[in-house]
């Protein structure tokens, strides 16, 4: 299952594995909106999902800053520098510290940008659920699994465009057609954006999708990790990256 946070709680996608290799396909199964992560995975785990790729850092840093960059971090800001060949890097802003978590809890002030602080709520939330025994959920970032897609189907890569403009949102549509098939990936964004649009966006669907294709991508051992290097970790293994 792809999972990614948005207005109303958080996204669920689905996936059955339709072809293993040499890049795996999926088809869609189902899809669901809820409000809290715990709920959003135990829905998975009854439709029988192992594994779900979640959009959220999961594995934080403990230091004295409200924020601490770690190792994967700054490896997938140098993917997405290097793929878009921009200042795209800095998507990946630097995730709340554990201490910088806590002091948003006690209502204390914190110096973190708006966006970092506007989602520390669903990043307590996701590494919340080690604490309660998940191993079942793994932290992706789906830029970068977007990367890693166009790099399996593109020779030489093409760069990847501005998901907020047209033309990245139909570049990712592409992406995600030649692994769910033609016409697929609209199909899954009617169903779950159907009355919900204004809070639910096309972006979060799209994420869910390719963040689908990163948990199969780790079933069938051809994942990547960040930050690259040494023998594959086991999935449980936190404050990594996975493409």
């Amino acid at each position: 299952m792809g999972i990614d946070g948005c207005h109303c709680g958080w996204v669920g996608v689905i996936a059955g594995l339709s072809s293993p290799a040499p890049c795996p396909t999926l088809h869609y199964v189902g899809g669901a909106v809820l409000g809290t992560l715990s709920g959003l995975l135990s829905w998975g785990a009854s439709q029988g999902v192992v594994l779900s790729g979640c959009d959220i850092p999961i594995g934080l840093e403990v230091g004295p800053r409200d924020m601490e960059d770690r190792l994967a971090d700054r490896a997938a800001r140098k993917i997405l520098r290097d793929a878009c060949h921009s200042s795209r890097g800095s998507s990946v802003f630097p995730p709340p510290s554990e201490s910088g978590l806590a002091r948003i809890k006690a209502g204390l002030p914190v110096r973190m940008p708006a966006q970092c602080l506007g989602i520390s709520r669903k990043v307590a939330e996701a590494n919340q659920m080690l604490i309660s025994g998940r191993p079942d959920i793994i932290e992706v970032h789906p830029e970068v699994s977007f990367v890693a897609l166009d790099a399996y189907l593109h020779s030489p890569p093409k760069p990847l465009l501005r998901k907020k403009r047209r033309v990245g949102r139909t570049q990712r549509l592409a992406l995600l057609e030649a692994v769910y098939g033609q016409g697929k990936p609209d199909v899954v964004l009617t169903e779950l954006r159907s009355g919900r649009s204004r809070d639910l966006a096309k972006d979060d669907v799209l994420d869910a999708l390719v963040s689908a294709w990163t948990a199969a991508r780790i079933k069938t051992d051809q994942a990547q990790w960040l930050p690259a290097g040494g023998s594959s970790p086991a999935w449980q293994t936190r404050k990594l990256i996975w493409c």
